[in-house]
């Protein structure tokens, strides 16, 4: 029996036994022929249109590898497509952090924090994780898809 307590009935009300439905696995690789960044494991990205092999230590529009963590913060704006990331990825934003235009696909986690505001490149799909994605962020917080 469902307890329906004090919560607000849901559109369609509660239903007891119907059938289940199945949810497939995600699985992060299976997206990363659609990326036009590869967020590395050791610390550099790969631009996936030239190969070109770009050493991100020390930063790139916004982008930062430190611990094992990929990390996007502070005012840069990364070129628009989809990222996907070998490792954990940290998304924060604050103040007038500006909008992002991307996916991000992970074999890991994906975590945000802050007044972040994104949209998605890929068509409804703003972020796909091995892992969790956890959505935290203050009241200026956008996320779309």
């Amino acid at each position: 029996m469902v307890d329906e307590g004090t919560a607000p009935i849901p559109p369609g009300g509660f239903n007891e036994g119907v059938p289940s439905i199945d949810i497939p696995a995600v699985n992060a690789a299976s997206y990363k022929g659609l990326a036009n960044y590869i967020l590395t494991k050791t610390g550099s990205i790969i631009d996936v249109a030239t190969g070109a092999v770009i050493p991100a230590g020390g930063g790139w529009n916004g982008w930062k590898f430190s611990g094992g963590v990929w990390g996007l913060s502070g005012s840069g704006i990364p070129p628009v497509g989809t990222y996907y990331a070998e490792t954990d990825v940290k998304v924060s934003g604050s103040g007038a952090t500006p909008a992002r235009t991307m996916s991000i696909v992970s074999e890991a986690s994906i975590t945000t924090t802050g007044n972040v505001i994104l949209s998605p490149v890929l068509t409804g799909t703003l972020m796909i994780a091995d892992g969790d994605v956890k959505l935290g962020g203050t009241a200026g917080a956008s996320f779309a898809g």
